[in-house]
């Protein structure tokens, strides 16, 4: 074997390994790139999904996907969270919810939460007492809180 014939072999060789290093890489790369996307991904998803509301409010507008319905603001409240296992108001809940209104809101706040509180009237899953000392607690006057 001549010396140009062993060069050029450890040539060949030499060239092989480092193809097998590159090609390492670029998987390893690739793979790497693939996971960032989708953890990227997932947590833009999450995120949007996700707000700082306080218990028994949620997010939900038209089919569910938050932004407005109607003439108030997407967002759904359980208004059976409101009471206690009494019955009676959860004052610190309403506080809580009430603190949180944006400045400006509060009369489209109210007006979605009254008709919130008659909905669950008419579903049976509150009392008009229990709607009438809610809406109270809230600042909201009606017609039935007027008469008493």
């Amino acid at each position: 074997m001549t010396t140009k014939q062993q060069q050029s072999d450890e040539f060949e060789e030499l060239y092989l390994k480092e193809r097998k290093k590159s090609s390492v890489l670029l998987i390893a790369t690739i793979v790497l790139a693939l996971i960032a996307s989708g953890s990227l991904i997932w947590a833009v998803s999450k995120g949007s999904n996700t707000q700082d509301l306080p218990n028994g409010v949620t997010n939900q507008g038209v089919n569910g996907q938050g932004g407005l319905r109607g003439n108030g603001p997407g967002m759904t409240l359980d208004i059976k969270s409101f009471f206690k296992d009494d019955g009676s108001v959860d004052t610190d809940k309403v506080d809580e919810i009430t603190s949180r209104m944006p400045s400006g809101a509060s009369s489209r706040f109210t007006d979605m939460i009254k008709e919130q509180v008659d909905q669950a009237v008419k579903d049976g899953d509150i009392t008009q007492e229990q709607a009438d000392a809610l809406n109270k607690e809230i600042g909201i006057t009606t017609e039935s809180s007027n008469e008493s």
